[in-house]
């Protein structure tokens, strides 16, 4: 069946070029040219992309987690950004926009990867310890999330009993984490138990070290030799990569060939407190102090993208990462200082920076 449709498009014909967009992502989205209709107030959407004006008009009902609204637009006043924000709208975009720039902006708009969801859920395969009172006994822990996992036993672990979670030092980052009052349910697989199990409550401690877990597993699973499997695998087919043809270091050559949203969506960067010397980006699994990483930079005023050097000069915790630009050529200095002192192209909803969106090429 065909997938619901989670984003909205509202113009009056003006957008045209995002509706192509959209379609050359294949995401399912509904199209409206006019002000929107009464079932799409009452629809629960990922992402709005609309004009200015209706974007003004646009009613959708409250929501514990309201969608993206980004509104393209062809002027640019503050007056306009002021009743904007009002609306919600989340991104302002103006109009000259890089095509390359728009489509790396909604990427990232429907990118739900470990950095932008706390229950972001990571495939991770490997072996822990389950202590109920008493008992301990061995696991696979088979995926984790912040606010829960799922685990392989032999045994059964009754859903009345609080339970502890107890991850060895090689799969938690090099120090051993133990998460205390797991809440269990149950599902059966052939000849074992698979356990979900809630994390309802952790210290600040704790969350950050799983915080930590979650974006390590980020980019796949831990390795983990004779692990058993859930249920019957399908033969793997002839040629499939073995390990040996897996990643062997820690430098992440980004594929340009990928197709998946989420792969191409955590490759986008969005820059603030932007000037010559650097710029502030949000936490991502695979940056930390010291990284040295190379972006793709879109201009409006040329066809291929500016190439960016930088490096992670500071971690700000929940204010993101400091990135320090170095190897600047002259070209794109100038291009700089026009992202910098021209018109904001992209304004988020707290002030009026300009926000540059770049894509990660490579970081090593």
């Amino acid at each position: 069946p065909a997938a619901t449709p989670r984003s909205l498009l509202i113009h009056d014909g003006e957008l045209a070029d995002v509706r192509a967009l959209l379609e050359s992502l294949e995401v399912p989205f509904v199209e409206r040219l006019g002000a929107e209709s009464q079932a799409d107030r009452q629809t629960s959407w990922d992402l709005v992309i609309a004009s200015a004006k209706r974007i003004l008009e646009l009613q959708l009902p409250p929501s514990a987690t309201p969608p993206t609204q980004i509104a393209v637009l062809s002027h640019d006043a503050r007056t306009l950004r002021s009743s904007l924000r009002r609306t919600g709208t989340t991104l302002m975009v103006r109009r000259p926009v890089h095509p390359a720039a728009l489509r790396a902006l909604i990427v990232h708009a429907l990118y739900r990867g470990p950095e932008k969801r706390r229950s972001a859920r990571v495939n991770i395969g490997a072996p822990v310890r389950v202590k109920v009172g008493w008992r301990a006994q061995s696991a696979v822990l088979v995926d984790l999330s912040m606010s829960g996992c799922r685990l392989l036993t032999d045994r059964l672990i009754d859903p009345g009993h609080f339970f502890r979670l107890q991850m060895p030092a090689e799969l938690a980052g090099g120090k051993p984490l133990s998460v205390v009052e797991c809440v269990p349910s149950r599902d059966r697989a052939p000849g074992r138990h698979v356990t979900r199990a809630m994390f309802p409550s952790v210290s600040a401690r704790v969350h950050a070290h799983l915080h930590a877990v979650v974006a390590a597993h980020a980019e796949g699973p831990a390795r983990f030799e004779g692990a058993p499997g859930i249920a019957a695998a399908p033969v793997a087919a002839a040629g499939e990569p073995s390990d040996g043809d897996r990643r062997e270091s820690d430098r992440h050559r980004l594929d340009s060939r990928v197709i998946s949203l989420d792969d191409e969506g955590a490759r986008v960067l969005m820059g603030r407190d932007l000037s010559r010397g650097g710029m502030r980006v949000n936490r991502h699994p695979l940056l930390a102090v010291g990284t040295k990483l190379q972006l793709a930079v879109h201009a409006v005023t040329r066809e291929a993208p500016l190439i960016l050097h930088a490096a992670v000069d500071r971690d700000d915790g929940e204010r993101g990462l400091v990135l320090r630009f170095y190897d600047l050529s002259a070209e794109l200095s100038r291009y700089l200082d026009y992202v910098i002192h021209a018109l904001p192209l992209v304004i988020d909803d707290d002030d009026d920076e300009g926000c540059l969106v770049a894509e990660l090429l490579e970081a090593s």
